[in-house]
């Protein structure tokens, strides 16, 4: 029926399908038998879809509200859990987007029409041209050819906070002495999502490359339970927007426990153009709570040296 649920729970070995909007504001699981959305479910931003039993699946597409805070401008690593490639025209009723062109390319015009989001193109950004040289600005906001946000990949998003914020040049603060506050945003996505064992491959060149890589979830995750095959660097790195004052790059073992909530994303070192791969399964889903696209690390099973340049 039309209304709103807590949980969702599937232990209907024929399945279910949904024949009217269905809210779900805590867990899905799929325990026995699959479900057939119609297009129907949504995900609050609280909600995530929990382990799936082998051989279930999910058809059809659910929106998700992703939340991010505010009080802070600043970058942000985005995936998405979708099987299908999204534009970004998807979360411009939520947030400014802006890029060259302006709103002739779809973006929000500005003064300067300077770039808000980036791909990135793991051939230039390798080993000796430096991890920067790879972001790549989105030349337009329809999803077409390589402005397409794609499965499996990380994108990079300034959040000024609402649409209307920050667009001035006024700077961000507390909202005092004539700053502005950022408020959080709720960005609404939708597709069909992920379920079941997700093997990424990593392209790479002749140098170790980078590759931003998506959370493939609509769930948390613990990195520390993802494999990788030994062409994978055993550290991997994730954006802090609150470190420092622009924020900054943080370094963690990939033993280490590490929970990266949906929509998250991470940037992993490849050593060559040998078979990378990661194999993310429904185990490494956890009931941990990461907000805001940031991982909550935990270092206490681990010994090592960090080299930070504040500014």
């Amino acid at each position: 029926s039309n209304g709103s649920s807590a949980n969702l729970v599937i232990n209907n070995p024929a399945g279910v399908s949904l024949s009217a909007p269905l809210s779900v504001s805590g867990t899905v699981l799929l325990n026995r038998g699959s479900l057939v959305t119609n297009n129907y479910l949504a995900l609050q931003h609280t909600a995530s879809i929990g382990p799936s039993a082998t051989g279930t699946f999910i058809t059809g597409n659910v929106t998700i509200g992703h939340y991010i805070k505010g009080g802070r401008r600043g970058f942000r690593l985005l995936g998405h859990p979708f099987v299908n490639s999204l534009a970004l025209d998807m979360i411009k009723d939520s947030i400014d987007i802006t890029g060259y062109g302006g709103s002739i390319n779809g973006f929000t015009n500005t003064t300067t029409n300077q770039p808000s989001a980036f791909w990135y193109d793991s051939l230039t950004g390798n080993d000796s041209l430096g991890i920067d040289a790879g972001w790549t600005a989105f030349t337009n906001t329809d999803g077409s050819l390589k402005n397409a946000w794609k499965e499996f990949n990380g994108i990079r998003l300034l959040i000024r906070g609402r649409p209307g914020q920050g667009l001035d040049g006024t700077p961000a603060g507390n909202g005092s002495n004539g700053t502005y506050l950022p408020q959080p945003v709720i960005l609404n996505l939708s597709g069909q999502v992920h379920t079941g064992d997700q093997e990424i491959l990593l392209h790479a060149d002749k140098y170790p490359s980078y590759q931003v890589i998506a959370n493939p979830y609509p769930s948390s995750i613990d990195l520390s339970l993802v494999t990788r095959n030994s062409n994978v660097a055993m550290n991997y790195w994730v954006w802090n927007p609150f470190q420092a004052t622009m924020g900054g790059y943080s370094s963690i073992p990939f033993k280490s426990k590490n929970i990266l909530p949906a929509f998250g994303a991470f940037i992993v070192k490849t050593n060559g153009p040998a078979k990378n791969t990661l194999l993310f399964t429904e185990h490494c889903k956890v009931n941990d709570i990461g907000s805001d696209s940031l991982p909550a690390i935990y270092t206490d099973d681990a010994y090592f040296v960090e080299l930070r340049l504040e500014t």
